[in-house]
């Protein structure tokens, strides 16, 4: 059969006309060489890896569809076989490498392919390659795929501070250690006044119950030094609890200069200087340190609308990262009640996007979630 096919092609070739290829993607092997062998044309078979289409289907031909050819001219068939069944390689070894994209390419050389993947919070540096399957040394058909898990990175550790103003010293601390603050995270600054006793903390830069990135964070505290001496008969006076115009008036025949201060928990006015009680002009500047806390802004008042019921239309949107096969992506809509809805169900695949509108009559806040093959992908979205 095959002789006559090929004397068949020879005595058609000799022919001076042109044929044209035959659109038989999809089609069987057997059935799409015999479509091409009627128009006196070679066939070369090429198998390809795919689980997409039944096995033995045409995936693509070269020339293409519809290319004009002489009788005789050879034309390529991509054959789909199943991963398995193609030649054997080696499963390359993935774990440890620095991104996703140098694992791809690893894969390609040695005739593989990126399968699923997933990222997860892990002490290890981001985008590094955690595992593989199939493991490394394995034997696999060509074309098979090959599943990752890449680190997302440490996950960032929250802690928080009590309110420290007005304990001493060491037990502020002693706090800060148990929020996880190391001693380097922590500075201490000493401002001398007569107003509160010696290593009794002042203010603090970190918020008290607010939480903070303890990796990020650094704690700022101010303590109060010992008490300022009781006024010298003569010469400078105490100055703390004073006015600028009070302190400047009382320090005629001084080089006096101000450094100013934004301290909620120290009074206004001065509350520290550079000289002190006793000292004369020849003993140098006079520095003061003076106090203008921030202006209190009053609380807004909060007026509060309940939404009624009333047909809405709320938007949703995600976008799919580079180098994810094609996958089936769930669309869900849950409300504040816990009621879930199955919004959309789509293919998508790796720099795609998952976008729409989802309408209702809710009148509360929905949160949109998205999954491909059934894991969730992306960050949530709330709608108000």
């Amino acid at each position: 059969m095959a002789g006559v096919l090929a004397g068949v092609a020879f005595l058609r070739g000799s022919n001076d006309r042109v044929v044209v290829v035959p659109d038989v993607v999809g089609v069987a092997y057997e059935e799409a060489a015999a479509l091409l062998y009627e128009r006196a044309l070679r066939v070369t078979p090429h198998a390809v890896a795919s689980d997409d289409v039944p096995a033995g289907a045409v995936l693509a031909t070269d020339p293409p569809p519809g290319s004009a050819l002489r009788p005789g001219r050879e034309v390529r068939l991509d054959v789909a076989l199943p991963a398995g069944q193609l030649a054997p390689t080696t499963v390359p070894r993935l774990v440890g490498m620095t991104s996703v994209a140098a694992a791809t390419d690893a894969l390609e050389r040695a005739g593989l392919a990126l399968g699923r993947w997933v990222r997860i919070h892990l002490d290890a540096p981001a985008d590094v390659v955690l595992a593989q399957s199939p493991a490394a040394g394995a034997t696999v058909g060509r074309g098979a795929a090959v599943d990752l898990v890449v680190s997302l990175g440490p996950r960032s550790t929250l802690s928080f501070l009590p309110d420290l103003v007005g304990l001493p010293l060491a037990d502020a601390l002693s706090l800060a250690r148990v929020a996880g603050l190391s001693d380097a995270q922590v500075v201490v600054e000493r401002l001398a006044t007569d107003l509160a006793q010696r290593d009794v903390v002042l203010s603090q830069s970190l918020a008290p119950h607010r939480d903070f990135v303890v990796a990020d964070a650094m704690l700022r505290l101010i303590v109060a030094d010992e008490a300022v001496a009781p006024p010298a008969p003569d010469g400078l006076p105490v100055l703390g609890g004073l006015s600028e115009a009070e302190a400047r008036a009382l320090a005629v025949g001084f080089d006096v200069r101000v450094q100013y201060v934004a301290e909620s928990g120290l009074p206004d006015g001065v509350v520290g200087q550079s000289l002190g009680p006793g000292a004369r002009p020849a003993d140098g500047p006079l520095v003061l340190t003076v106090n203008a806390r921030p202006v209190r802004i009053p609380r807004p008042v909060v007026e509060v609308v309940v939404r009624q019921p009333a047909p809405r239309e709320l938007p949703y949107l995600w976008f799919v990262e580079g180098g994810i096969p094609l996958v089936l992506a769930e669309v869900t809509a849950t409300t504040l009640e816990g009621e879930r809805f199955v919004v959309e169900r789509i293919a998508v695949s790796g720099g795609g996007r998952v976008e729409g509108v989802w309408r209702t009559t809710y009148p509360g806040v929905v949160r949109f979630d998205l999954t491909l093959n059934g894991q969730p992908y992306g960050v949530p979205l709330r709608v108000p």
